[in-house]
């Protein structure tokens, strides 16, 4: 049963972390990233002895994966330029194979944005404000307009009044209108 819902479910979702007993996880670096693939039996056993290949589409490197402790396999590779990629990965002693997503995101550099602290205070400047430090705390609100509560139970309560007043209303009327047409 868990095989049959391992494969529905790499059916399903082809970007799974997890397929038919193989698992695989990225450690990304600079020159290099690693690859730590676990391999199971259908019984959920260390499966061990295993020729495994991994392949990173779509820059077509290739290399092996040795086996480095019961049922973990792990290679270094080099780390592909910035982009979305796929590894193939072959267990060509059993015939298992899987597709493992990888995504390389952007130098550090791109990533770390600090603060534009001359904009920031022109900005203060301009608006009336003041440009705070990490180290002080909030300055308490004068003078603004915070956001203010009306209570509708009073607005709820009329509209159903004249609802039932309405609705008794027309209840009446039908009956009026018969008496009166009678006589």
């Amino acid at each position: 049963m868990p095989r049959l819902l391992a494969a529905m479910l790499s059916e399903t979702e082809p970007l799974l972390t997890s397929r038919e007993g193989l698992s695989a996880s990225f450690s990304l670096g600079d020159p290099a990233s690693s690859l730590s693939v676990d391999a199971r039996t259908p019984d959920g056993l260390f499966a061990n002895f295993l020729d495994m290949e991994a392949e990173i589409v779509p820059a077509d490197e290739a290399f092996s994966v040795p086996q480095v402790a019961p049922g973990l396999y792990a290679a270094d590779f080099p780390t592909p330029p910035e982009g979305g990629y796929a590894i193939h990965l072959a267990d060509r002693t059993t015939g298992r194979t899987g597709i493992f997503p990888l995504t390389v995101p952007y130098p550090a550099e791109y990533r770390k944005i600090g603060l534009d602290r001359e904009r920031l205070e022109r900005i203060a400047a301009l608006t009336g404000g003041k440009l705070l430090t990490g180290d002080e705390p909030l300055p308490p609100l004068d003078g603004g307009r915070g956001p203010r509560r009306i209570p509708i139970s009073p607005y709820l309560l009329l509209a159903a009044l004249a609802i039932y007043l309405a609705e008794l209303a027309l209840r009446k009327r039908p009956l009026l209108s018969r008496r009166g047409g009678g006589d």
